[in-house]
């Protein structure tokens, strides 16, 4: 994995002990490749007979944020962070029972939070952001 914000994050780094927040607020970015081996509920999903049961998904996580207007009715940049993942896994058909390889490409924004209660307050019909709790 790499990051940057100017500066290039050790390769050691996890991305579970990232401060959300802190990323979002320094704007910094990061990439890196997982394998479909350290995904075990995806892993499990790969039927015995696929060419390929372990193949490498890219991604690139960049933390942002955005003004936002408050109850107080002030203005206040608030953490974002948007998520590229790309690759492929081997699937089941569920019409003929055979593997197929299907592609994955999704481009996601979500709004952080501090809270679950802070999540519970957004619309669940915005389906440009997802809220998820930092």
């Amino acid at each position: 994995m790499t990051e940057h914000s100017g500066k290039s994050a050790g390769a050691g780094l996890n991305p579970r002990d990232i401060d959300i927040f802190e990323f979002a607020r320094s704007g910094r970015e990061a990439a890196g490749a997982v394998r479909l081996s350290q995904l075990p509920r995806m892993l499990n999903e790969v039927p015995a007979e696929a060419p390929d049961r372990d193949t490498a998904f890219t991604w690139q996580a960049a933390g942002f944020t955005r003004q936002e207007l408050q109850d107080n009715g002030a203005e206040e940049p608030q953490p974002y962070l948007q998520l590229v993942v790309h690759g492929s896994a081997w699937l089941t058909c569920q019409r003929c029972l055979a593997p197929y390889e299907q592609a994955f490409n999704a481009d996601a924004a979500f709004r952080t939070v501090q809270t679950e209660e802070e999540a519970d307050e957004f619309p669940l019909d915005d389906d440009e952001v997802e809220v998820i709790v930092g």
